[in-house]
């Protein structure tokens, strides 16, 4: 049953990558593996196994969430965008409130606030800046295999931190819609140097990213909240109600991505 619970949390990891604006690592401390994932891939990249297994098979379920669903996600939001991302807003809302149990309790000083306000201006900056940073769809040869692992190596702590959307960085790098499109077509001559820039990321900054966990645990997630707030604004910035009855029916969206997630949650948490 340990196995099922972590393969089923991978695909829903795997879900969230690609939503522009939810966050994998979001959806890790939903579904409470967060700190101990970035462990375990710490330990793993030390040569010390920890928790091999169960993390091998939720490794497969985001490989699996990712390759099954990436065309679905892609038509999804594309004739339901709105109701969509009210839906995930409400997937997301689940997490903030996760966030505010762990932070219940802490003295807010200066550097808390800091890292909200830094945090949270961040993933304003990356929306204002979709699609204008690069035009990498128009480059060919060895200039687009170095500008696609380039982008792999800040795709990666999206992949890894809670809050930074890896899909609304390829929006701003301009690449999600191929992205998306490589995915279901196994296009490996775009996809390669993508993974290979993710890689060399997860490999660098893991560690980095373990010990502020473990020094600075409160900054950080401090930090994580200013990030999901942001992406939350970010979201609801592209919906656009036509009318009161789909106004009301968004509603309807965002208030069960709530409840089923909450519900998911409960049933995991449940030895």
């Amino acid at each position: 049953m340990s196995y099922t619970k972590s393969f089923i949390k991978g695909i829903l990891i795997g879900i969230s990558f690609l939503v522009p604006g939810l966050s994998g690592g979001t959806m890790m401390i939903i579904l409470n593996v967060f700190d101990d994932a970035i462990h375990a891939l710490n330990q793993l990249l030390q040569f010390k196994p920890y928790r091999l297994a169960y993390y091998c098979v939720m490794a497969f379920g985001i490989l699996t969430g990712i390759t099954l669903f990436a065309g679905v996600m892609s038509i999804i939001l594309s004739l339901y965008s709105g109701y969509a991302m009210t839906f995930f807003l409400g997937v997301i809302l689940s997490g903030v409130l996760e966030i505010g149990k762990l932070l219940k309790g802490i003295k807010i000083d200066f550097g808390h606030v800091m890292a909200f306000v830094v945090s949270f201006l961040l993933v304003m900056l990356l929306t204002y800046t979709e699609g204008r940073l690069v035009n990498i769809m128009e480059a060919s040869g060895m200039f687009r295999f170095v500008s696609l692992v380039l982008i792999g190596i800040p795709t990666s702590v999206a992949l890894i931190l809670p809050g930074l959307s890896t899909s609304y960085l390829f929006l701003v790098f301009g690449i999600y819609e191929k992205t998306l499109t490589s995915i279901t077509t196994f296009d490996l001559e775009f996809l390669f140097p993508l993974l290979l820039g993710i890689l060399l990321g997860v490999i660098f900054f893991t560690r980095f990213i373990e010990y502020a966990i473990a020094n600075h645990k409160e900054t950080v997630y401090v930090s994580i909240l200013g990030l999901i707030l942001g992406s939350c604004i970010s979201m609801f910035a592209e919906i656009s109600f036509g009318s009161i009855p789909e106004l009301l029916l968004s509603l309807v969206f965002g208030i069960a991505g709530f409840l089923c997630i909450t519900f998911i949650t409960k049933v995991f948490d449940k030895n």
